[in-house]
Order: C-alpha cells, then structure tokens, then sequence
C-alpha cells in the first residue's frame, strides 16, 4: 500500500462524522460521502434524488458504507436497497420512480377470488 492508497482510506475521524451527522439534506449527505469515495467514476451515479453507488470491493468504501448505516436516521430515511457484490440504492423518494408501488385500486387478491369462485361453483 502506497502513500496515495492511505490519503484515500477515509479516517476515523470521517467514519465518524458520517455516523453522526445529520441527515435532514439529503444531496449534502451524500455529496459528502461520495468526497470520500474511491472510484467515483465508476461506483457512484446520482439521477435525480436517487443514488445507485457500488463499493468496488474497496475496503474504505465498504467502511464508509457500514458508517452511513450506523447513522440510523439515515439508513431508515434513505436506504432502498442492497444486493450481493456491494450494490446500494439510496433515494429521498418514499419508492423510487423504478420500484413505485401500484395503486390501491390495481391490486387484485386472484388467488383470493378463485378460490371463492371454487366454494360456489362446488
């Protein structure tokens, strides 16, 4: 490990800032994680007010990732979703544009309804 590789690792000092700092500014949050992410240009993309970032198997971006989820707040208010490899999404929107629920009014119980449509016609 070089020089440049332990200028980038964030400190303790940042992990715990993020693990305390408040998050009622979402972008302004985030803006200040992603000054700390390694290989931006490839695990971080923001569109709009949702946030897809990948670790890169980075250990420093793995315990930036483990600080923002020690700041509960944050965690509970912002995180969508994580998959296997290190993949997150973070959003300011209830349910992003992309998972949106469905209206009340679209859900249909199908099971629900054939299985009465059985018990009357039996």
């Amino acid at each position: 490990m070089d020089n440049k590789d332990i200028e980038e690792y964030p400190s303790d000092e940042v992990l715990e800032q993020i693990e305390a700092m408040p998050c009622d500014d979402f972008h302004k949050f985030m803006e200040f994680v992603h000054s700390h992410w390694r290989f931006a240009e490839w695990g971080w993309k923001c569109e709009g007010d949702i946030y897809y970032v990948s670790t890169g198997g980075w250990s420093g971006n793995e315990s930036l990732l483990g600080a923002m989820s020690e700041n509960f707040m944050f965690w509970s208010l912002y995180w969508q979703e994580a998959r296997r490899g290190g993949h997150y999404v973070f959003s300011s929107l209830a349910y992003p544009a992309e998972k949106s629920l469905p209206e009340r009014s679209e859900v249909k119980h199908k099971d629900l309804e054939d299985d009465g449509d059985k018990k009357t016609q039996e």
